[in-house]
């Protein structure tokens, strides 16, 4: 129960959070991309199959930035 609550506290931070570079680094787009896709996940239209593919759509960016950052 614990991990989705912490899932749904990160999913609203990244919706409604600033995203943390200007709009001219390379990794803006992923940033942005990455808040649409929580914003679509907090509101709930998807099934349970396409629920989990959002979730691994936002991870995959999530793994893309963290590259491109080299975290």
């Amino acid at each position: 129960m614990e991990v989705i609550s912490k899932q749904i506290e990160k999913i609203s931070r990244i919706s409604h959070g600033k995203i943390p570079v200007s709009e001219d680094s390379p990794v803006f787009n992923l940033f942005a991309q990455r808040r649409e896709i929580a914003r679509k996940i907090k509101e709930g239209d998807f099934n349970e199959d396409s629920g989990q593919y959002a979730f691994e759509v936002l991870y995959s960016i999530e793994d893309r930035i963290k590259e491109y950052l080299y975290l």
